[in-house]
């Protein structure tokens, strides 16, 4: 209602924020959040909003299952605005992306940027353990483990990290026989 009886009141693109937010959460409503984020990213007064709007419209992609797309958003995102504190999270999603498609080369490449850009980052543990489980799926256990064990103090559950290295150093054991 807003909106509508209000197109150039102070409030408007306010609204149209928490609109897209409550089409984001849906999936028969996530391109019309799309369509809202693109229309806030023309907006004047929301200028350095504008690397939050491309994140949620690759999350918006991603959740439609349309990988590419949403990778094209998060490039977009890491070449317009290479001082943004979402850089972490858009490699990070990029890795994802290339995971679920099955390409795991790239997802390494991708979750391997976040280690090397951003290493404090919480999220580069994260990536880090995802190339790790990455190696050892594909039977490339000595990389699996060193990727495990680069891990330690660093990763937030340090019970399941704990579990992997042994187990996986189990499986080594195994396969020297």
């Amino acid at each position: 209602q807003l909106m509508l009886q209000y197109p150039r009141g102070t409030r408007y693109l306010e609204a149209m924020e928490r609109l897209a937010e409550l089409y984001q959460r849906k999936k028969e409503s996530k391109y019309q959040a799309i369509l809202i984020y693109r229309k806030l990213m023309l907006a004047e007064e929301r200028q350095e909003r504008r690397d939050r709007y491309l994140l949620k419209i690759a999350q918006a992609y991603m959740a439609l299952g349309r990988l590419e797309q949403a990778r094209f958003e998060l490039r977009r995102l890491i070449t317009e605005f290479p001082k943004s504190p979402l850089l972490p999270q858009a490699y990070y999603l990029v890795g994802y992306s290339y995971y679920w498609e099955g390409r795991k080369p790239l997802a390494v490449i991708a979750f391997n940027q976040i280690q090397k850009d951003f290493p404090k980052d919480p999220l580069a543990p994260q990536g880090r353990f995802f190339v790790a489980e990455i190696f050892e799926e594909e039977g490339v256990m000595r990389k699996a483990l060193d990727a495990y064990e680069s891990l330690k103090g660093r990763f937030q559950n340090a019970g399941i990290l704990d579990k992997r290295i042994q187990a996986l150093r189990a499986r080594m054991g195994r396969s020297v026989r």
